[in-house]
């Protein structure tokens, strides 16, 4: 396909997908969607952050199969360490959930309406965001990325 890649911080997600930001938004137009959080050591979160703002400076080129969205969330975990290999299967969203539920992170997974708000900074301390999340079912398949998957959270 090759299309021109994008890399979105908060801000720019905030202007261009608000809805994927603001938890309001998200309910007016019935956006559902899926966050993992991880968690990592600092080490890893600098490591994560510096192979993100280097995939910022030149984004890839954009392919659906083997050079999408998730093939470089991937290569951003595995260079910080998180991960060791490259998505299992093809590079889908929901193959790279599963592979980060299964690996030996700490993971917890929500699925519904989902925002975020800066959080107040505390003396040093860089910015840093919360989630704002309503589910949108009260059943067991609430963490899962979608509604076909087995993936929960662990």
């Amino acid at each position: 396909m090759g299309l021109d890649g994008q890399v979105y911080d908060y801000a720019e997600l905030k202007t261009k997908r608000k809805n994927y930001v603001d938890i309001e938004t998200a309910v007016e137009s019935g956006t559902i969607t899926t966050v993992l959080v991880v968690n990592v050591t600092r080490e890893q979160a600098d490591k994560f952050k510096k192979y993100w703002m280097m995939t910022d400076k030149a984004p890839p080129t954009f392919n659906i199969l083997g050079g999408n969205c998730s093939t470089r969330a991937s290569d951003s975990f595995i260079y910080s360490g998180i991960l060791s290999r490259k998505i299992p299967g093809l590079d889908t969203p929901d193959n790279l959930y599963e592979q980060l539920v299964d690996s030996k992170a700490q993971t917890t997974s929500y699925t519904g309406y989902v925002g975020f708000k800066k959080a107040a900074s505390v003396g040093d301390s860089k910015a840093k965001y919360y989630i704002e999340y309503k589910p949108y079912t009260h059943t067991a398949d609430v963490n899962t990325p979608n509604r076909n998957s087995k993936s929960s959270s662990s």
